[in-house]
């Protein structure tokens, strides 16, 4: 087991115009894994249309099986995928991929402390389930109109074939807009409750109290999708950082003096 990598991994993550290029929350998790463990890599961008036949040419496993109308099933295939020179792995899913480098590249820092990694699958789970689709449709168009043209129509119509509405319609206009943002800051909230039964103080600075782990890195993914989408200078930004007393603004702080923000 190589404790570092000769060769430089390779990240494939889907391409935006934003300033940064990153946007995805699901690729910004694995990219900011590489980050953290200082890992060599470099990024393939694939737009939406090519995800499927790129995971099929390069050996990546599907993330999930959807069932189509006429009663048939159906493999689907998603970005981040990690593909490593090093060892011949190819890897699909944000967990997927952190695990993978947590055990491969062991001499790096730690993102999973001793029996944490079901207790951190859940959290994971457990978020997209209560947070996930709430703090997605605020920023879902606007994330549409960051992306290239053919990404773009891929992604606002297989999007709004599975909410069942034209994504315009996620975040309207005027009060029933307002509200869509209020539950989206009101979810996030939940998550800080969770955080908080770990005490006060240092004991709830992160998901698992006084140690940082990967449901740190998950819930930034979150953060960086919107510092993509809208920037720092926007009202949301704004309003998620001074949201459940500056929590999730020290996270991205402590982020940012790492200095992990980045795209290789």
């Amino acid at each position: 087991m190589p404790s570092t990598p000769s060769q430089k991994l390779i990240l494939y993550d889907i391409p935006s115009t934003s300033e940064i290029g990153a946007w995805s929350p699901n690729t910004w998790k694995a990219r900011l894994v590489l980050n953290i463990k200082e890992l060599p890599y470099e990024t393939i961008w694939v737009e939406y249309p090519d995800i499927k036949p790129t995971c099929l040419r390069i050996g990546a496993a599907p993330t999930a099986t959807v069932q189509k109308p006429d009663g048939t099933s159906e493999a689907q295939y998603t970005l981040p995928v990690l593909q490593d020179p090093n060892t011949g792995a190819v890897i699909s899913d944000s967990f997927d991929i952190a695990v993978y480098l947590e055990d491969t590249y062991p001499d790096t820092l730690a993102l999973f402390p001793p029996g944490s990694r079901a207790l951190l699958y859940l959290f994971s789970e457990t978020w997209f389930e209560k947070v996930g689709m709430a703090l997605w449709f605020p920023l879902a168009i606007a994330g549409a109109d960051k992306m290239h043209a053919s990404s773009r129509e891929y992604y606002v119509r297989t999007k709004s074939a599975i909410v069942g509405k034209p994504m315009t319609e996620f975040r309207p206009q005027g009060d029933a807009g307002e509200k869509v943002w209020t539950d989206a800051l009101a979810a996030l909230s939940q998550v800080r409750q969770w955080i908080d039964k770990n005490g006060t103080g240092d004991k709830a600075k992160y998901v698992l109290g006084e140690t940082f782990s990967y449901g740190d890195v998950f819930i930034v993914g979150w953060l960086a999708y919107y510092r993509s989408i809208v920037g720092v200078s926007s009202r949301e930004w704004g309003d998620l950082m001074a949201a459940d007393g500056g929590r999730w603004a020290r996270l991205a702080t402590d982020f940012d003096e790492h200095g992990w923000f980045k795209v290789d």
